[in-house]
């Protein structure tokens, strides 16, 4: 019986100017992610950090603070290698805090709105590629939202085989892997992507890492609360 996992973290922030959010993540079968945790662990040790952290490494900050630039970017582009190795797909859903009202009985916050996409797709991913399978979804637990957002994906995720988990990337290393490709996602939105959708100029060209990044196979959504794209 084929396994995959599915690890999903969050960035950026939708009330927050200028209120760009990405839930991403990535899909590996269960005996590829125990080889790809190994070396990510490898790496760690290495340069002697307890764990990943996107945003720190790009900016030198916590764990990263008396590292090197010219190390910070050796990690990055290390386990970038690593992500295009071993995973099979990364997924990434991105949304803008204009297009969200507050939440009501009837409509999920956005966090709870673009897991449950996250979800979906990782389900129809199994459905495209004719895999009977069974699924288990990681997110990083640090969101304000994980308990409404475990009750109301949990109905997405019905056969008893499979499971659901919210953990702390420190203890679920691949969730780091996550934590990389949201920032990155966020960090392309900001700067790139929304600026053109609107037809303005994008404040810097994407960043290399993140292109070297998306010679992997990945799909992207922008979801807002009436629609998905």
């Amino acid at each position: 019986m084929f396994i995959v996992e599915g690890y999903f973290d969050e960035s950026g922030d939708l009330d927050v100017d200028p209120g760009v959010f990405c839930l991403a993540g990535y899909f590996i079968s269960t005996n590829t992610a125990k080889l790809m945790d190994e070396k990510w662990g490898t790496v760690l040790e290495k340069h002697k950090i307890p764990y990943f952290h996107m945003v720190d490494c790009a900016h030198g900050n916590g764990v990263f603070a008396d590292m090197p630039v010219e190390e910070r970017i050796d990690v990055v582009k290390t386990f970038i290698s690593l992500i295009k190795k071993y995973t099979l797909e990364g997924f990434a859903i991105l949304a803008k805090g204009s297009s969200y009202d507050p939440p009501t009985k009837d409509a999920p916050d956005p966090y709870s709105h673009l897991a449950s996409s996250c979800v979906s797709a990782l389900q129809m991913f199994l459905e495209m590629g004719r895999i009977n399978g069974d699924i288990a979804y990681f997110f990083e637990e640090g969101h304000k939202n994980k308990k409404s957002a475990y009750s109301y994906i949990a109905q997405q995720v019905k056969r008893e085989r499979d499971s659901l988990t919210f953990a702390a990337k420190g203890k679920v290393r691949l969730l780091q892997a996550a934590d990389l490709l949201a920032w990155q996602c966020a960090k392309y939105a900001k700067d790139y992507s929304f600026a053109r959708w609107a037809g303005g100029e994008p404040k810097r060209a994407p960043r290399k890492d993140f292109m070297s990044l998306m010679e992997h196979d990945h799909t992207f959504m922008y979801m807002d609360q009436d629609k998905q794209m």
